[in-house]
């Protein structure tokens, strides 16, 4: 009879000690069920569904930008519809709906002589490599935005002449690609943006006041091009073309207030409020 009196003391001690190590702890068990197995401060066991905190996925924002050329401001690609109220623009990186300022104007580059600049006028020039030369001049039109015109063609490319034979040509000969625009050595673009206020010109150079605040000089030479902007009617920007939309954003919100055409093959241009 002791040996049964000790066995139950033993697992009276047994008892106490584990209520001990749970007394005023909550542990919460998640269950697959999704019920919550507690035992509470007051030793007593209760099941309830358990308050899982679940993680909500964060929506894919819609891009920014359908693609760009050099300012953050614009959005670049081929129109898919424009009307009254909203431009959709299909470009590298999406598609993009804006809405369109009723102030919203719309212009076509176009190719321009050096008798059109004047001083006083908002220009942007591409000086190309490391020369001072101005490679081209981009003539703003009246406002607040710059524009910049870039062109993308190569010229040159010969072609074969004769009659064809069965000798292969020479090996180790590559053939004429053409010439690439000013600019672009070793396989890129070296060049630099010159975008200001036109202070004083001559016949070969051109001075201007840049938005930073200083004052440069580029050489105006017979190859320097010199591009516009001309005002069209929104009757212009045909469907599939493709185009530079400058946007304002106000309270996160952006809004197109121009959209730029080019008239010119291989040609694109966009106006921007930050060159």
């Amino acid at each position: 009879m002791w040996r049964q009196s000790i066995i139950r003391t033993t697992a009276v001690m047994s008892l106490a000690v584990a209520a001990l190590g749970v007394y005023n702890q909550r542990v919460s068990v998640s269950e697959a069920g999704g019920l919550s197995s507690s035992i509470m401060s007051s030793g007593t066991f209760s099941s309830q569904p358990a308050s899982v905190a679940v993680a909500k996925p964060s929506p894919t924002p819609a891009p920014r930008f359908a693609g760009r050329f050099g300012a953050r401001d614009v959005v670049s690609g081929k129109v898919i519809s424009l009307s009254a109220t909203s431009i959709v623009v299909q470009g590298f990186a999406g598609k993009v709906t804006l809405p369109l300022s009723p102030l919203a104007n719309f212009y076509q580059v176009v190719r321009d002589s050096a008798k059109a600049l004047l001083t006083g006028q908002m220009v942007t020039v591409v000086v190309a490599g490391t020369s001072t030369s101005a490679a081209s001049v981009a003539i703003a039109p009246p406002g607040n935005l710059y524009g910049t015109v870039q062109s993308f063609s190569f010229t040159g490319g010969a072609r074969p002449t004769g009659t064809p034979g069965r000798t292969p040509p020479a090996r180790g000969t590559p053939p004429v690609r053409g010439t690439p625009p000013a600019g672009f050595t070793g396989g890129r673009f070296t060049r630099s943006i010159l975008a200001g206020t036109v202070t004083a010109l001559t016949a070969s150079k051109l001075t201007l006041k840049t938005v930073q605040g200083k004052t440069q000089s580029a050489t105006l030479t017979s190859a320097t091009a010199v591009y516009g902007f001309a005002q069209v009617a929104a009757s212009a920007i045909k469907t599939g073309s493709t185009v530079s939309v400058t946007t304002s954003t106000s309270n996160g919100k952006q809004t197109a207030i121009a959209v730029t055409t080019s008239s010119l093959p291989n040609t694109t241009g966009w106006l921007t409020a930050n060159p």
